[in-house]
């Protein structure tokens, strides 16, 4: 009875000591994005004490204090307004702070003094241990990964919830009880994914595989993969070490470059009562940590505002945790604001840091000041971290494998398998996003968009379009009208189907195109095709080396056509990639050339002086207009360091590369019994190079080279794209060229390209709020013509009469290459490019005709 009582007496005690503490628990969040904010201040705090903590990747937070200083907790962040709200001391309770944004943290901070900025030392500290620190300078590193994506409509303004077609997706909002932030406005979920995948990383040569093990999504578009995946990979392996994060196409300094010192201001943070001689650090994950706030020199630069927590000298000053934010300043188009998190694990002791768990969130403002905007989060945790565990060179020929039963996973699974337990309302997205999906007007705009996006209108197990070729109107055909299909993944996942068939009301042809191709090999993207077309091309637009944009291609068929003729191509081919960056691709290919101008050639060359002899003309060899050729062509293109993801029928290129990319082609012309005409050969070399020049901007150059050792009708050669539209073609072509200008059979090509972004435009105030780009470059080309091509075309007509100049092309001056520059304003409505070009040399008599001004449709952030 006595050991009864004494238990009953140890539990009043206990209870009575318990309920004199105050337990808070609780979350800070972005009161704009709703996700938590990691390592906010949330504390109690009297004139005399401060008793506080801070908050964990996810912005939870746990405060327990016997003796309460206040009856008052604030919750602060840098970057965001404190906030503070009333507690009841003695008792346990949940306060949860959602904070805005607003004047920044007011701390105590370093003054000027006479003595160097402290950060500076801790900053050079850090340079010297980069290296050591670096998750790339480690042999081999794994591990384990989940990934989440979430992309919802948010910011809802009064007026655009008034829309018909709102109103069916509110009700439906409405009747699942969604909503978001303390302003009550309504959020859209349009998307969302999970992935578990393994992750294997070797140094060198560097190569990097995933192995994606399982993978749960649902969107409002009808193929989300190839999306998701895309944004995955662009947004997920944030690496602060490199001097630059390459985001949104631009290239942003990060806070911990070497040259830190000449785009960054810092400030080390103190707590209360530090002495400024010596600073006390902070614990993260029982760490001792420089807290470090830094911003730009310049607003304008690509560059990060935030706070970092560095290790101190017993962890070599490593990177232990950092939450960087790009603002509207950063010139990026539509982006309200970008807020990347990222906490840093140490894998083993002097073996180098990896990202433990990694936050994007991307605030997409609204397009018009009464629509609304969109939200996009990611979320990455890592675990089950494995170093230098060696595998063969082989294992990474693969840059993404996914498992054959990825997308086969219960529920159950991912509540065993997740990084992180999700909360009831996440959970619940996937099924408010498929009742979304069947609103009648949700479905229409999901038609249009895929429309827009890809060209094609879905018709289940086949597409109808191109829409951008389906009419044209010109002097050859008339009225031209081209409807055409294609199969997608659900026909088949291995062979593809493509036919288009067009008629003019003019010429009163039917022109047409079959083909099919199969994906016999997915791992190596192997794809074998065949296919035959019988169309009207153009000479100087048709072309093996030329890369034209579909919009300049659909408007070259409008108006008068130059030189057009009727074009019969049989063509066979097989592709695949042979080694890591290594493709290659073999073509057999027939053409039958029908000039529909006045076009002949002779069969063997003839000089200009025997042509004038009018007493020879018997004499002449035999002229034709009509010729039929035989090719093999083999290519083998280059690009280490491209990544790619394979997805139903296509495949997408999701990380370029940043050295050289190589592309050779070799060309044979053949006789085969009595099909064929000539007997040739072509080379062709280019090497195309992206350079970083950091706040200066981007350089783009391509270099090409070609050789037609071969005596053939100039319609073989190389005719050198010109450009007779309105519209700008910056894939090749020279914006000031006419069509068939130039020919030649070597040449030598230089094309220079370079971004300035906002360097300029971002320092004039009134300018600055258009978010106008500039660039400029120049595009040049030499070439010549041998005699013996030259000599193949007619100078007379059958009759003896001299032929028009006009009806020739131009060969190259000697030591003259053609060169034109332009310069270029971007961004003009977030759309549109005016490129203003100069011709240099080759000038017209006619001054107006050596300007021109081309407009082009460019989207980038």
């Amino acid at each position: 009875m006595t050991v009864i009582y004494f238990c009953c007496l140890l539990i009043l005690v206990f209870s009575y000591a318990h309920a004199q503490k105050t337990i808070i628990t609780g979350k800070v969040t972005d009161a704009s994005t709703g996700e938590g904010i990691p390592f906010a201040n949330v504390y109690l705090k009297s004139s005399k004490n401060v008793e506080g903590t801070t908050t964990d990747f996810e912005g939870n937070y746990r405060l327990i204090s016997e003796n309460p200083p206040s009856d008052t907790l604030w919750a602060t962040s840098v970057g965001y307004q404190p906030k503070y709200k009333l507690i009841q001391k003695n008792k346990e309770q949940i306060i949860n702070f959602q904070l805005t944004e607003g004047i920044e943290l007011q701390e105590v901070v370093i003054t000027k003094r006479k003595y160097e900025n402290p950060v500076y030392a801790i900053m050079r500290k850090v340079i010297e241990n980069k290296e050591r620190n670096n998750k790339n300078n480690l042999d081999f590193y794994e591990y384990e990964r989940y990934a989440r994506t979430e992309v919802s409509i948010d910011n809802i303004t009064e007026k655009f919830q008034q829309k018909k077609s709102m109103q069916q997706i509110l009700h439906v909002l409405e009747a699942a009880k969604v909503a978001a932030g303390e302003d009550g406005k309504p959020t859209i979920p349009i998307f969302i994914s999970e992935q578990i995948a393994d992750v294997f990383y070797r140094k060198f040569p560097e190569k990097r595989r995933e192995n994606i093990k399982k993978e749960k999504v649902t969107g409002l578009l009808k193929d989300t993969s190839p999306a998701k995946q895309f944004m995955q990979e662009a947004f997920q392996d944030f690496n602060f070490y490199n001097n630059y994060i390459r985001l949104f196409e631009k290239d942003f300094i990060s806070p911990i470059a070497d040259s830190w010192n000449l785009f960054y201001d810092y400030e080390l943070i103190y707590q209360e009562n530090d002495d400024d001689d010596n600073p006390r650090t902070t614990l993260m994950d029982g760490i001792p940590c420089y807290k470090i706030k830094f911003k730009p020199k310049q607003p304008q630069d690509l560059a990060f505002t935030g706070v970092m927590w560095i290790a101190d000298s017993s962890y070599h000053y490593a990177l232990k945790q950092i939450d960087v934010t790009i603002t509207k300043e950063a010139n990026l188009n539509f982006i309200e604001k970008v807020v990347i998190q990222q906490q840093m694990i140490e894998v083993a002791q002097d073996k180098g840091w990896l990202p433990d768990k990694t936050r994007l969130i991307i605030d997409i403002g609204e397009i018009k000041d009464d629509w609304a905007g969109m939200l996009i989060k990611f979320y990455s945790s890592n675990r089950n971290f494995k170093i230098n565990f060696v595998r063969p060179f082989s294992f990474y020929e693969q840059d993404v494998v996914v498992e054959a039963d990825a997308y086969n996973a219960d529920e159950s699974y991912w509540q065993q398998n997740r990084h992180d337990s999700l909360s009831e309302a996440t959970l619940s997205l996937y099924s408010i996003i498929d009742t979304i999906k069947k609103v009648p007007v949700v479905r229409t705009y999901m038609e249009i968009i895929d429309i827009v996006v890809n060209g094609y209108h879905d018709l289940g197990k086949v597409e109808f379009g191109p829409y951008l070729f389906l009419g044209a109107i010109n002097d050859v055909e008339g009225f031209r009208f081209r409807p055409g299909f294609r199969t997608n993944e659900k026909f088949s996942e291995k062979w593809v189907f493509e036919a288009y068939t067009a008629y003019g009301t003019k010429d009163n042809r039917f022109k047409y195109y079959l083909g099919g191709k199969s994906i016999f090999h997915r791992e190596r993207w192997s794809v074998a095709g065949i296919s035959y077309q019988r169309d009207i091309d153009q000479v100087g637009i048709f072309s093996d080396d030329i890369l034209s944009t579909e919009l300049f291609l659909a408007f070259a068929r409008f108006g008068k056509l130059k030189n057009p003729f009727l074009h019969n191509i049989a063509m066979a081919y097989i592709e695949s990639d042979l080694a890591e960056g290594l493709r290659s691709k073999i073509t057999l290919r027939h053409r039958a050339f029908e000039p529909l101008y006045n076009f002949e050639f002779y069969e063997i060359p003839v000089t200009p002086e025997k042509q004038f002899d009018i007493s020879n003309l018997a004499s002449l060899p035999e002229r034709k207009s009509r010729f039929e050729v035989n090719e093999v062509i083999a290519e083998i293109r280059y690009s280490i360091g491209e990544r790619y993801v394979n997805r139903g029928n296509h495949r997408y290129t999701i990380t370029y590369s940043r050295y050289p990319v190589w592309t050779f082609r070799f060309t044979q012309g053949f006789r085969f019994q009595n099909l064929g005409d000539f007997h040739y050969r072509k080379f062709v070399l280019s090497m195309q190079h992206d350079i970083r020049l950091g706040s200066l901007g981007r350089t783009q150059y391509t270099i090409t080279a070609g050789v037609i050792p071969s005596t053939v009708p100039y319609p073989l050669l190389e005719t050198h794209l010109g450009n007779e539209t309105f519209f700008l073609n910056a894939r090749g072509a020279y914006n000031l060229m006419n069509y068939l200008e130039f020919v030649s059979d070597r040449y030598l090509s230089l094309h220079v390209y370079h971004r300035f972004e906002g360097l300029f435009f971002n320092r004039i105030p009134y300018l600055k709020k258009l978010k106008w780009r500039t660039s400029a470059g120049t595009r040049m080309i030499y070439g010549t013509v041998s005699t013996a091509n030259l000599y193949l075309i007619p100078y007379i007509d059958r009759w003896g009469n001299r032929l028009p100049e006009e009806e020739h092309f131009k060969s190259f001056t000697p030591n003259s290459p053609y060169a034109e520059v332009f310069y270029s304003i971007e961004n003009i409505f977030k759309l549109l490019r005016i490129d203003f070009t100069h011709r240099v040399t080759y000038l017209h008599p006619e001054l107006r005709r050596n300007f021109g001004i081309r407009l082009g449709i460019f989207f980038r952030l």
